[in-house]
């Protein structure tokens, strides 16, 4: 399909998508024009991807948000009138009005699943949330919008005595309105909304031919839901997805793995306490992976041969242990694929690939791998489950690279563990990769190389005095830490291998995305900073603190005081302005937050907390 086709098909869809974020059908053709510039200026690449129109929609929705961010400025700001066009029929008042009060997250799923005909799978993907989210804003916002509706016909004035027909049709309307299901309504305001975007006649000029966001959220103080407890467990380490929340520990010399529901806090199955370990529990490592179909645990031990790692899966479902593998993987470096967990070097020179249903070994590589990874996506940086960064796991595309330490990256399909037939050599000796969004970039002392992986070209985007670190900063942009020979540090963003922006931090350290804003740590005492996708700072807080994704765009500031105790901020993307939450006694590392959910190990208990309105 070639731009022209891709517009006209889906530019309808993206229209209504836009208009339902806004409820300004002037705004929403505004910010769909500006999307679409910005797909063809890519098409290229997004000719190739698997749903070029989500990433359209991600774009539109970053759009939406920082027109609600300056919305304050805008509307001091003089207005073109627009064109005189008929004046709306009163079913299409009463339903825009009625989508108006909606809270922002239930009016973008409604807009999704009822406009766009986009299924619950697809909208929890698109939006980086679990599924039982969004039918429950689903049905909250079917419930809300017939509660609203009825409101809206209730105030609607009677017509005079000289329209008694029209009288007769207003009240028929009332009746019918008070007594049809909440998704009947739905029907009807797909069909008012649909009527009244396509009716009006204004035009975006056609182009030549060429994974969303969080929505704006209410913070509150803490308010606790419920809560387990841990029996004794000193140091878990807490992880949310799909509506759950999973904490584990090591307890004498054996593993505990807990799970919480975040609708009310009570336990989704009972605890499970895995086999002993064979060298007890002093100085292992534990971790968990949680995938939506896997709870993947990890013991592991450095000794003087290398890693022992001994790893369980659970069924997330019913808390079953499915199987356990024994390997001298270490375990940061397990990598989670669609169906299979890979395992560098679990047995010396080779890679293996465990089936995550059954503990099969589904293939082994001999390979003296210097690194394995996957490829990230600009929907990583929508999904809260994810925590800080787009982390090493969880990779959705299925490809695997195999960097082999001489120069050469190998594709495999990780699904099967066979070669694609894509090879390049040549890669310049270097300090570590970044896989992201169809590209890897490859940092060496003093340059950034690019190798794209569709043409196998492989160019140098940047050079300067000494590049410490990379990370995506934007949904196509990657920034870097450059030490610059006068001994300051700079942080500079480069979009399609050319420098975007620099700005001068000079104690830069360390990178993350957190949604799509950038969090800057420094090497000492320094203050972190966060960084919007133009570069500017938007928030600055303590070198102790921790940032903690609840979905794209909104996320809590945690700083710890001496005391082992934690202040919380809530951020929303509406402002980037920190808003106290309260505090709570808890260590680094003991709690977890997704949407309006904190989970935090509290003195002695596995706790559930609302930070939303």
């Amino acid at each position: 399909m070639d731009f022209a086709e891709f517009y006209r098909v889906t530019s309808p869809r993206t229209l209504r998508y836009a208009y339902g974020l806004t409820g300004d059908l002037a705004q929403a053709q505004d910010v769909v024009q500006e999307a679409y510039i910005r797909a063809w200026q890519r098409w290229r690449r997004l000719s190739g991807y698997d749903d070029a129109e989500a990433w359209l929609r991600l774009v539109v929705s970053r759009l939406v948000f920082d027109w609600w961010r300056h919305l304050r400025v805008r509307r001091n700001a003089p207005v073109e009138q627009p064109a005189a066009v008929p004046p709306p029929s009163e079913d299409t008042m009463l339903v825009v009005a009625a989508l108006k009060k909606l809270p922002e997250r239930q009016r973008q799923a409604l807009a999704l699943h009822y406009l766009l005909d986009v299924s619950v799978a697809e909208i929890a993907t698109e939006l980086g949330v679990s599924e039982g989210t969004v039918k429950s804003w689903l049905s909250r916002g079917r419930d809300n919008l017939a509660t609203v509706l009825k409101a809206e016909l209730a105030q609607v004035p009677v017509g005079s005595a000289d329209d008694v027909a029209e009288l007769g049709r207003r009240r028929r309307r009332t009746k019918v309105a008070a007594t049809v299901t909440a998704a009947g309504l739905v029907v009807i305001a797909v069909i008012v909304l649909a009527t009244a975007v396509l009716g009006r006649n204004r035009t975006m000029p056609p182009p030549p031919t060429v994974n969303p966001t969080g929505s704006p959220m209410e913070f509150s103080t803490l308010r606790r839901v419920g809560s387990m407890p841990l029996d004794g467990l000193a140091f878990p380490e807490v992880a949310i997805v799909n509506g759950r929340a999973y904490a584990i520990d090591l307890s004498g010399t054996g593993v505990t793995v807990l799970s919480m529901s975040l609708a009310d806090g009570t336990p989704a199955w009972p605890p499970v306490t895995l086999p002993p370990l064979a060298g007890g529990a002093d100085g292992v490592t534990p971790r968990i992976l949680a995938t939506p179909d896997a709870i993947l645990v990890l013991a592991g031990a450095a000794t003087s041969s290398g890693w022992q790692t001994t790893a369980w899966m659970i069924d997330p479902a019913t808390g079953e242990q499915r199987w356990h593998f024994n390997g001298s993987v270490e375990p940061d470096a397990v990598q989670l694929f669609p169906g299979v967990a890979v395992f560098p070097g679990a047995r010396p020179g080779t890679i293996a690939g465990i089936d995550l249903r059954t503990g099969a070994t589904r293939w082994q590589v001999s390979a003296a791998a210097q690194r394995v990874f996957g490829m990230g996506a600009p929907g990583d940086l929508a999904r809260s489950d994810l925590g800080v960064g787009v982390p090493e796991t969880g990779n959705s595309d299925g490809k695997m690279y195999v960097a082999d330490g001489q120069s050469t990256i190998t594709e495999y399909a990780a699904a099967t563990g066979v070669p694609t037939g894509r090879v390049w050599h040549g890669i310049p000796p270097n300090d570590g990769f970044l896989a992201y969004h169809g590209d890897i970039y490859i940092r060496s002392a003093r340059e950034l190389y690019r190798l794209h992986v569709d043409d196998g070209s492989l160019v140098r985007v940047f050079t300067g005095g000494g590049v410490t670190a990379v990370a995506p900063c934007d949904l196509d942009d990657v920034c870097l830490i450059d030490a610059t020979e006068s001994g300051g540090r700079n942080v500079v963003a480069l979009h399609d291998g050319r420098t975007k922006w620099t700005v001068s931090v000079p104690d830069a350290a360390f990178l993350d995305p957190v949604g799509l804003t950038l969090r800057v740590a420094p090497v000492g005492d320094g203050p972190v900073i966060l960084l919007d996708s133009d570069g500017r700072e938007v928030l600055r807080t303590a070198r102790s603190s921790r940032v903690l994704r609840l979905d794209a765009g909104n996320f809590l500031v945690c700083e710890w005081t001496g005391d082992a105790s934690v202040r919380l901020s809530g951020v929303p993307v509406s402002t980037l302005r920190a808003q106290s939450l309260g505090v709570l006694s808890v260590r680094a590392g003991q709690l977890a937050g997704d949407e309006s959910a904190l989970v935090a190990v509290v003195n002695g208990e596995l706790v559930l907390y609302s930070i939303a309105r």
